[in-house]
């Protein structure tokens, strides 16, 4: 063994007034005890110094040790010196220390926060390793396992509780496959769990029946939640949601992938919601919805804005409806969404039959709702719902009993089903017709309503207004514009009418639609009424112009309307409105 520098090894001491320790004395132990320990005048350790050491009239001597000793340094007259008292240690073994202090793992005063870290970058501030690496949190910081060994319910849990307890954080999710027997549980605002790899990020939840991320349910609203670019699966589930969210303010759910799952997404009580970049596949029999918006029929309770970009739900025939709005839901905004192989494609529902709060304001652009077992849409309550570029349709290559494609209810025991447009949208492949409505203030524009009625040959129409006897049950005020009803070239003419209308049905006004290829007939007004439905500049089905059917004269002439031809209801003779007064036309 040798003997290594210590920190001085021609050591210098002062006394208090800065003044050479000449003639004092400096005794070496043992660290913490009174126990000599050699000193040596040389590194090879063979010229051991007295012990004590007599300090020269420069107050030095050569002082070279091994390992770690306690000091004792007196001035000649025997008053000990306290600033030179006290631990030292040798070069290597100080090292060697550092270095395990480096190391460390399990104390938050050494490791990373003894590493500094700064960049030659005009106005950067230096910080510790420790306070930089606190930027960038992982779930295999709190122990996490990528291997889809171990469960990581308390791990996971750990990461979001503590990004919860700094104010809000972003914990990223590093590729691996995730095990999960229980259920994580966000109930803080400013939690975000971002994965690195939206297919590389896989979270397994095998926990029976349980939801698989809950978010929110507090008294008190949490915002800012973000799930982004993860895999969720349900594992062997028979009930459960993979997202179960109540009480949450501006937040999203993005790049959600889900492969197996028995529910989707379920949202409650909420404002200003974004679920984006979303692929939902259900897989278990049963299952009841890919996505579903929920609110209880009350002004404290009211849902506002739910938007969704750019998502697909798979119901796979498991007899699950694909999205369902229900309560006090409104502003629901779509664009680029798809549901495919659902029992119902989308619900609108007023479950809880209120006359106030029920699912209004909906701007749904690019829907696509195909293969489905009953309907594309199902509505019984609501206002104000406008579909542009739409595409409905029914027809489920295997198999169902599907009915209508949009079926329309009045929900006359509660609201008034009523301020509903449809624009550039295709209605097709039903069983029985395109669109059944009971519904008020319903315009459909530049629509393909084609294909339908595939139970039987010329059996329903492609437009069906109704009447269901209810208060408000009866379809009023409704318009149809230019479009295509019957058939267009290279689909067979199924449909027996284009519109059929049963009595009660009133305001019917349809102008410029074509109807060549119904089976029967154009229009069937069986409404008893003359003026309830009128029609003008439409395609009979055999391709050649439709006679039209006038407007009604108005009892009040005062009511007509300047250039329009009005038939009088009694005499069924023309006039028309010309400069203030009514002219008589006369056929000859």
């Amino acid at each position: 063994m040798s003997a290594t520098l210590l920190p001085f090894p021609r050591a210098v001491f002062y006394d208090a007034n800065g003044n050479p320790l000449a003639a004092g004395f400096v005794w070496t132990y043992v660290p913490n005890t009174t126990t000599p320990k050699t000193s040596w005048q040389d590194a090879g350790e063979s010229i051991p110094n007295q012990n004590p050491i007599l300090l020269d009239a420069n107050g030095s001597c050569l002082l070279y040790g091994a390992g770690q000793y306690t000091l004792a340094v007196l001035d000649a007259i025997g008053n000990q010196v306290p600033a030179y008292s006290g631990l030292t240690t040798d070069a290597a073994a100080g090292l060697t220390a550092f270095k395990a202090d480096l190391a460390s793992q399990t104390d938050a005063t050494k490791g990373s926060a003894l590493v500094g870290y700064f960049q030659a970058i005009s106005g950067w501030i230096g910080r510790t390793l420790k306070a930089k690496l606190l930027d960038y949190l992982t779930v295999l910081d709190f122990g996490a396992d990528p291997t889809g060994v171990n469960d990581n319910t308390a791990t996971w849990q750990a990461a979001i509780n503590y990004a919860a307890s700094v104010g809000g954080a972003c914990i990223w999710v590093t590729p691996g496959t995730y095990k999960f027997t229980g259920t994580l549980n966000i109930v803080n605002s400013g939690v975000v769990l971002r994965g690195t790899s939206q297919f590389g990020c896989v979270l397994n939840f095998n926990n029976a029946t349980a939801d698989c991320i809950v978010v929110g349910f507090q008294a008190s609203t949490v915002f800012g939640v973000e799930i982004v670019d993860l895999t969720i699966n349900g594992v062997a589930k028979t009930a459960g949601r993979i997202i179960s969210a109540k009480t949450i303010g501006n937040c999203i759910f993005s790049g959600i992938i889900t492969n197996t799952a028995f529910d989707g997404i379920y949202v409650e009580e909420i404002n200003n919601v974004l679920i984006a970049n979303a692929v939902i596949i259900l897989s278990v029999a049963g299952a009841n919805f890919g996505l579903k918006w929920f609110s209880t029929a009350s002004a404290a309770k009211t849902s506002n804005v739910l938007t969704l970009e750019n998502v697909t739900i798979q119901c796979s025939a498991t007899g699950a409806n694909g999205i369902v709005v229900d309560g006090s839901c409104q502003t629901l905004r779509m664009n680029s969404v798809g549901v495919i192989h659902a029992n119902d494609g989308l619900q609108i529902l007023n479950t809880q039959a209120s006359n106030s709060f029920f699912p209004q304001f909906f701007f749904c652009n690019d829907l696509e709702i195909d293969g489905v077992l009953s309907h594309a849409m199902l509505v019984e309550g609501g206002r104000h719902l406008r579909f542009v570029n739409c595409d409905f349709f029914n027809n489920f290559s295997g198999g169902g009993s599907d009915t209508n494609c949009i079926h329309i209810l009045a929900d006359g025991l509660a609201s008034v089903t009523t301020a509903m447009w449809f624009t550039a949208c295709r209605i097709s492949g039903a069983q029985q017709s395109g669109i059944y409505c009971e519904a008020k203030n319903v315009d459909i524009s530049a629509c393909y309503i084609g294909d339908n009625s595939l139970s039987g040959l010329g059996v329903y129409p492609g437009i069906a207004l109704g009447n269901s006897a209810l208060p408000n049950g009866a379809a009023t005020s409704i318009t149809v514009s230019a479009g295509q009803n019957g058939a267009i070239f290279g689909d067979i003419g199924r449909q027996n009418y284009g519109i059929t209308a049963v009595a009660g049905v009133t305001r019917v006004t349809v102008d410029g639609v074509d109807f060549s290829n119904c089976v029967t007939g154009a229009i069937l007004d069986n409404t008893g009424g003359l003026g309830n439905v009128m029609w003008h500049g439409c395609i009979d089905i055999n391709g050649v112009q439709l006679p039209d059917r006038l407007p009604i004269l108005p009892a009040d002439s005062a009511l007509a309307t300047e250039g329009i031809i009005y038939e009088n209801a009694t005499t069924h003779a023309l006039r028309v409105y010309v400069n203030g007064a009514l002219k008589t036309i006369t056929v000859t």
